[in-house]
């Protein structure tokens, strides 16, 4: 969607990064203990004990790391964007490139 600077136009590829970057966040907080904000208790068995309070932070956290880390995502794309479109052409050109032809390729783009 960087290309029409427009969220609705999320390909396929990026919304199933978007899919895995929230199930791997939803088992670390929920289930891992792993959060900046909450104490580490299984937030599913809070759940089972009727508490919604920890939920509600742990969805807002998750909410919040996914927002951050697509705003991350933007900025080093944006920033690279030169090399990002260079490689993209290059791809499109090649049906299939070994290891050795992309390190080659990114040396040779500055990556």
């Amino acid at each position: 969607y960087l290309l029409y600077n427009d969220r609705s136009k999320v390909s396929t590829g990026a919304s199933g990064d978007i899919r895995m970057a929230t199930s791997i966040l939803v088992n670390a907080i929920y289930r891992g203990g792993v959060s900046e904000k909450l104490p580490p208790v299984d937030i599913e068995y809070m759940k089972e004990l009727g508490s919604q309070t920890f939920q509600v932070l742990a969805d807002q956290e998750i909410k919040d790391w996914l927002e951050r880390a697509v705003s991350d995502a933007e900025k080093l794309l944006k920033e690279h964007w030169g090399k990002v479109d260079a490689f993209a052409r290059i791809l499109l050109k090649k049906e299939s490139m070994t290891g050795s032809e992309i390190t080659e390729v990114f040396q040779s783009i500055g990556m």
